[in-house]
């Protein structure tokens, strides 16, 4: 989909606020206060891949343009992951590098990438998917992949082998759904016909279910009863995500200037904060005077200007890095 400038300011102001629910999920408060705090930002994820699903086309999906932009960024921060990680045994950096790379675990945030990639690659099957009469069914992939994948196991009916579980972690199948709306509703196979007061409804359901769900998955032992992809938050997701599309196509979205200069470098912050949050927690102060979400304030205000200061220092070889 072509944006008009308007279109793409507000596009960018919803990336901005999307990066800026990422750092607030890892700055977050454990134990039973996270299920509390999560249901209202766990939409970054699903946002951020929908946007790129609006702005897919069938007739030119510059699939390798899109790969290679992102996979050298991959490719230098997994190494650079590594290195923070292992920098006491830096004997064990090649191997691991080489084995944390292909897997995506170089550090949490790095799947994310993998499902990019994917989604990107499967641009020419969602046309196809959407010229025809099944257009809708694709749109159950990610809730099921969640229901069997996820919550299913967690509950203990089953447990998944070891190897399915790295699969898993970095496969599109739990977050396909969401670019492939994006691409529905932008490239016009679909209309919208659910009101205002619907999508409100829709929002304010979800988010006491996110906090249920959330003890659901504490009480089965889950290391991560927060987690973007429950069924719950899935729901608020896509409603998060259809409002967005509205307020975009009717530019009815404020200018926020900082917001959405923020977007423009979302994709760097996303890379950038992970290592500012590993040498903030180092910092007693960070941790015991800075509460939630102060915390996140100061290590988003120090990312964007490492971002903004590696832009500058490296021009336009910082797109190597993700920051330009």
């Amino acid at each position: 989909m072509r944006l008009n400038d308007k279109k793409s300011s507000a596009v960018n102001l919803l990336r901005g606020i999307a990066i800026t629910a990422v750092v607030l999920i890892h700055t977050a408060p454990g134990g039973e206060a996270l299920l509390w705090i999560r249901p209202f930002i766990n939409f970054p994820v699903g946002l951020f891949l929908f946007l790129s699903g609006m702005l897919s086309s069938g007739d030119a999906p510059h699939i390798k343009k899109r790969i290679l932009k992102v996979s050298i960024p991959y490719v230098i921060w997994s190494f650079v992951f590594v290195c923070l990680k292992l920098y006491r045994t830096p004997a064990d950096i090649p191997l691991s590098f080489i084995r944390l790379t292909l897997s995506g675990q170089a550090s949490d945030i790095m799947y994310y990438v993998f499902v990019y990639c994917e989604c990107t690659l499967l641009i020419p099957v969602f046309d196809k998917a959407a010229k025809s009469r099944f257009k809708l069914l694709p749109l159950f992939i990610s809730p099921c992949e969640i229901a069997f994948a996820r919550l299913l196991p967690v509950l203990g009916v089953y447990s998944l082998p070891g190897w399915l579980g790295v699969i898993k972690g970095i496969s599109c199948l739990g977050w396909v759904t969401y670019f492939y709306l994006g691409f529905l509703l932008a490239n016009g196979f679909v209309k919208l016909g659910t009101g205002d007061k619907t999508l409100l409804l829709a929002l304010l359901i979800s988010l006491p279910l996110q906090v249920c769900e959330g003890y659901l998955y504490l009480n089965f032992g889950s290391a991560n009863p927060g987690t973007q992809a429950k069924l719950s938050a899935m729901l608020t997701t896509l409603t998060v995500c259809i409002i967005s599309y509205r307020l975009v196509m009717t530019e009815k979205l404020p200018k926020i200037t900082p917001l959405e200069k923020l977007g423009m470098i979302s994709f760097g912050v996303y890379f950038v904060h992970v290592p500012v949050l590993g040498a903030l927690k180092l910092i007693p102060v960070y941790g015991s005077l800075l509460f939630f979400p102060l915390n996140a304030a100061a290590a988003l205000f120090i990312t964007v200007i490492i971002v903004l200061a590696g832009r500058r220092v490296l021009g336009e070889k910082s797109k190597y890095l993700a920051l330009y």
